[in-house]
Formats: C-alpha cells, sequence, structure tokens
C-alpha cells in the first residue's frame, strides 16, 4: 500500500510539473492529491477566464488538487477537456473530478453535463443556457448566485435551477452581490472537499 502511495505521488509530481499553459510550474513538496479540480471562466476570457480563475483559488486548495483551468470557449471542444481529463486520470491514478464554472463557464459546464458527470459541481453566478435541461444534474451540486447582472439577463432559469438543485439534494445559494468577487467567495466559503 505504500508503495502505490509512495508512485501515485510520483506521477502527480510528474503531472503537476506543467500547467494548462504548457509552461514550467513550480513544484513544492509532493503530497498526494485529491482530485482535479476543473475551473472554467468567464467571458471576456483576457479578464475573467482562465487565468483569473486560478488566481481566485486559495493555495490551500491549489495545494490539494490538479487544477485544469479552461475559458469558457472550451465549450467548442468539450470532447478536448474530456479527453484531457481522462488522461490525467490515467496519470495520476486519481478518480475525483471537480468542475467548477464561473460566469459564461456556466455554459460549458451544462455541455460537459450533457456527456460527462463528475465527482461534483460548482456553479458561480452562471451563465445558464436555454437547453440546460438537458444536462445531468443527478450530481452533488452547490451554486451561489444572485448579482443583479446575472438575475436580469437569466430571470427565472436561475430561480428554476435553484430550484432543482434543491430538489436534487444539491446546495444553491442567492448569496452574491458583486459578479466579481463571487469566484474568491465560493472557494472561501462554499468549495468542500467531497
Amino acid at each position: 500500500m505504500l508503495g502505490l502511495s509512495i508512485l501515485s505521488t510520483l506521477l502527480v509530481c510528474i503531472v503537476s510539473r506543467n500547467n494548462s499553459e504548457g509552461k514550467p510550474s513550480p513544484t513544492t513538496t509532493a503530497k498526494p492529491k485529491k482530485g482535479i479540480l476543473v475551473v472554467i471562466g468567464g467571458n471576456p476570457s483576457h479578464a475573467w477566464g482562465a487565468k483569473f480563475m486560478k488566481t481566485q483559488i486559495p493555495n490551500g486548495i491549489k495545494n490539494n488538487y490538479i487544477i485544469l483551468s479552461r475559458n469558457w470557449k472550451v465549450l467548442n471542444s468539450i470532447d478536448k477537456l474530456k479527453a484531457d481529463i481522462k488522461k490525467i486520470k490515467r496519470r495520476t491514478g486519481l478518480k475525483k473530478v471537480y468542475v467548477i464554472g464561473f460566469s459564461k463557464g456556466g455554459d460549458a459546464v451544462f455541455k460537459l453535463l450533457q456527456s460527462y458527470k463528475p465527482t461534483y459541481v460548482g456553479l458561480i453566478d452562471p451563465a445558464i443556457p436555454a437547453n440546460w435541461k438537458k444536462s445531468s444534474l443527478n450530481l452533488k451540486i452547490t451554486m451561489i448566485w444572485g448579482s443583479t447582472s446575472m438575475v436580469n439577463e437569466f430571470a427565472n432559469r436561475h430561480q428554476m435551477l435553484h430550484n432543482k438543485i434543491i430538489a436534487n439534494g444539491g446546495k444553491s445559494f442567492r448569496c452574491v452581490k458583486n459578479h466579481f468577487t463571487a469566484v474568491k467567495k465560493y472557494f472561501k466559503e462554499y468549495f468542500r472537499s467531497q
């Protein structure tokens, strides 16, 4: 059993040497990871995308997960995202996949949920596509929502999604006052390792 733990740690170190942009990442002490954390940012990508998402994740979470960050346009290449997740799972032996979408990244999460079931889903003041009901919602889901701009844009969809998440045993909180500070709030107050 100890040998498997050491092997898992070595594989995590090898995989975590490169970040999502393929640039070398500084490595610290290697310890087993809890899972793969896929974070999908908002629009515009240069301001609220993958890089922004990575800056919002506390170090305590970053140190415990392999982070795969993507811009919201990943919704046009969901198969590539699934292949990246599968590759990391195969290399590391990790089984748990946490998918978090912020704002327009919510669209990508809903598209992913039509053909993939992660361990856990987080939605942060998400954009909600008209066809959101096609997505599998029988999962562990936590959503925070409520900024004026998003509620105005998506009208009843937030409330309907809130009701569906609660009915399926998930958690949903109308607590977002500022759309652009919601990611930090989510990771500080609502993200829990499952």
